[in-house]
C-alpha cells in the first residue's frame, strides 16, 4: 500500500511535470513561418529597401536616378532576401513571438513608427557614412 501511493505520486507529478508541456500548443514551423510572414507583411520591412534606394537615388542628379534605381532593382534580389529573412525569422522567434511583432505594427503606434522610421534610417545613415568616412581617412593615412 505504501508503495502504491508513491507510485501514484510519482505518476502525478510525472504528468505534471513532463507529459503536460508536451500536450500545450506546439510551435510548429509552418505557423512560424506564417506568422513571418504575417509579420513580414504588416509591418511593410521589405518596402524599406525600395524607399532607401529612391532615398539614395535622389541624392545624384536627376538625369541618373532613372538608371540608378533600375540597376539596383536588376542587381538585388528583393525576392531572395525576402524570402531567407522570413525563413530566419521563422527560425529565431516563435509563432507567439512573431504575432506579438505583427500586432505592434498593425496597431496604431506600430504604425506611427513605422512612418517615421525612414527619417530614423535616413539620420542613422548619415552618422554612419561619417563614420566611415573618418576610419577610410585613418586607414590611409597609416599607410
Amino acid at each position: 500500500m505504501k508503495y502504491q501511493k508513491l507510485i501514484i505520486i510519482f505518476l502525478i507529478f510525472t504528468e505534471a511535470f513532463l507529459i503536460s508541456p508536451c500536450l500545450e500548443a506546439k510551435d510548429e514551423k509552418n505557423d512560424r513561418m506564417m506568422a513571418a510572414k504575417r509579420y513580414a507583411e504588416t509591418s511593410q520591412i521589405f518596402s524599406l529597401w525600395e524607399k532607401s534606394i529612391i532615398s539614395i537615388a535622389n541624392k545624384m542628379p536627376e538625369a541618373k536616378r532613372s538608371d540608378f534605381i533600375s540597376n539596383m532593382k536588376k542587381i538585388v534580389s528583393i525576392e531572395n532576401i525576402e524570402k531567407k529573412a522570413i525563413d530566419s525569422m521563422a527560425r529565431y522567434f516563435t509563432t507567439e513571438e512573431l504575432n506579438a511583432l505583427a500586432d505592434f505594427y498593425g496597431s496604431p503606434v506600430g504604425k506611427s513608427i513605422m512612418k517615421k522610421f525612414d527619417a530614423y534610417i535616413a539620420d542613422v545613415q548619415v552618422i554612419l557614412r561619417e563614420e566611415m568616412i573618418k576610419v577610410i581617412k585613418e586607414h590611409k593615412k597609416n599607410q
